[in-house]
């Protein structure tokens, strides 16, 4: 059979059509291919989308302030605790990764004496323009003192990262990025000569 011997063919849609020359494109099925397109297309945008949120982005960055607010007790207890109010200043939320006391002349890190009948840091990450309490006891060391918040910012990398790690997906993400230290103003322990 020649390449121009006509072929006569029963069409999946309806009654036998003649006429038709035999080529390459109907003798591959050019037909499956032509769906196939829309599903590459779709793969291709998921692809570059994906790309594009784990671009980093300059945005303004304005970190966290953190205000001293003032001293309070608890019923029958010594401990004095300190309470001060962040306030997120950045454009995305921010992420806490860790805290601690310092105390002047001593290069340790100290864990933060907490109540929990006092405000305390929250698992949630804090959204743009949202302030938090929180208290810290005083320590026990004499001199003056300062509680010293580690944080990032909560960006679209950050979450992937993180649901990546709780769903325990190894892919190398490695550390949180852009990791921010904020100190409070130092304090005088009350226990200090």
């Amino acid at each position: 059979m020649s390449r121009d011997t006509v072929k006569i063919e029963r069409s999946r849609n309806g009654p036998v059509s003649c006429g038709q020359a035999w080529g390459a494109d109907q003798a591959y099925g050019m037909g499956a291919l032509r769906h196939r397109w829309p599903m590459v297309l779709l793969i291709i945008a998921a692809l570059l989308t994906l790309l594009l949120l784990l671009q980093p982005r300059p945005s303004p960055r304005r970190g966290i302030s953190i205000s001293f607010v003032g001293f309070t007790n608890l019923p029958n207890t010594q401990t004095r605790f300190a309470l001060f109010s962040i306030l997120n200043e950045d454009s995305a939320p921010i992420r806490w990764r860790g805290n601690w006391v310092e105390v002047e002349g001593d290069g340790n890190h100290k864990a933060p004496t907490v109540n929990l009948s006092l405000p305390w840091i929250t698992a949630v990450p804090l959204k743009s323009g949202e302030s938090q309490r929180i208290a810290v006891g005083e320590p026990l060391d004499q001199g003056r003192w300062r509680v010293c918040l580690l944080s990032s910012r909560y960006s679209l990398r950050e979450r992937f990262r993180e649901f990546v790690l709780r769903h325990g997906i190894l892919l190398g993400l490695g550390a949180p990025e852009n990791l921010q230290t904020n100190s409070t103003q130092w304090l005088s322990n009350l226990r200090s000569p």
